[in-house]
């Protein structure tokens, strides 16, 4: 009978320090440096603002391009969670997401390449500040392809509600 206690704690024992190691590597993976991690703070630390939804598909995909180096980005959410609106962000006039504000008021909406973001904002994709904010960096030909996508968040009895969700132009 003690044997069997032996081999149960032993098994316990074993089981336990796996546990503990798959659960460091989960976390340890999960805070593993990002392609863009410099890129992106030197977009927050420049006050460049990414407004969304977590329901947005365009949303999703912009931050696809950042990969795990979006946690870095300054992002508001707009929506309240089992909410499709955009009341968080109506303080801020945002009417289409994703829309990416930078630190001079000027704002472009839909999805944008990060060398678009990159010329906007004067941050290269490796961090770096550049200094040279190119105006016409953000432009039909900067603009990632996704296509645009009506959502109806909502009816009156006069006419339905349609906002324009990824319009990928720029403003």
């Amino acid at each position: 009978m003690a044997k069997k206690r032996d081999a149960s704690f032993w098994l316990f024992l074993f089981s336990g320090i796996i546990v503990v190691v798959l659960i460091a590597l989960v976390l340890i993976q999960g805070r593993a440096p990002g392609q863009y991690d410099d890129f992106a703070q030197c977009l927050a630390d420049e006050d460049v603002t990414m407004f969304g939804t977590y329901w947005c598909p365009n949303c999703a995909a912009q931050k696809e391009l950042f990969g795990p180096s979006f946690r870095n980005v300054d992002y508001t959410e707009c929506s309240p969670q089992h909410n499709r609106t955009f009341d968080l962000c109506k303080k801020d006039n945002i009417t289409a997401v994703p829309t990416w504000e930078f630190s001079d008021g000027t704002r472009v909406t839909g999805v944008q390449s990060l060398e678009s973001l990159a010329g906007k904002s004067g941050c290269s994709l490796t961090g770096e500040r550049t200094g040279d904010v190119d105006d016409a960096a953000v432009s039909d030909s900067g603009s990632a392809s996704v296509p645009d996508l009506d959502i109806t968040i909502g009816e009156s009895n006069e006419e339905e509600t349609v906002l324009k969700i990824g319009d990928v132009s720029p403003e």
